[in-house]
């Protein structure tokens, strides 16, 4: 038969959040999913261990104190078998000589060579590199 069709509760997290919050209601303006003010580095703060079943941050990584940590904040909350994704341009601090601003870091993948792709028993596993 067919599912039943349920909602999916969205909780959006920012470390910018209450400012973000004050220019939309300077504006008349409501976002769907109003931000709570935690930064990536503090969720561990903000939420229990395992508290969601997926984490996503998009574009703001590279404008964190610590995206190691932020990283492993995510990791803490997302339940086992959950996902953690991460979406980011690459290598976006480089031009700018990590000097503007928010793009304080810069993000890549090691990818495997095409004889070990094909077959993972070469061992290597893509990574990401920071």
């Amino acid at each position: 038969g067919m599912q039943e069709q349920r909602p999916v509760p969205v909780v959006a997290a920012d470390g910018l959040a209450r400012y973000y919050l004050r220019i939309l209601d300077e504006h008349g303006l409501a976002p769907p999913f109003a931000p709570i003010q935690c930064p990536v580095e503090e969720l561990h703060a903000c939420f229990p261990p395992g508290h969601f079943d997926v984490v996503h941050i998009r574009n703001a990584l590279d404008h964190v104190f610590d995206p190691l940590l932020g990283i492993e904040r995510m990791l803490h909350v997302v339940r086992a078998g959950g996902w953690v994704l991460l979406r980011h341009a690459r290598n976006e601090g480089v031009p700018g000589h990590f000097r503007n601003g928010l793009h304080q870091w810069a993000f890549d993948t090691i990818e495997c060579p095409e004889s070990q792709a094909a077959s993972r028993e070469g061992g290597c596993v893509p990574s990401f590199l920071v």
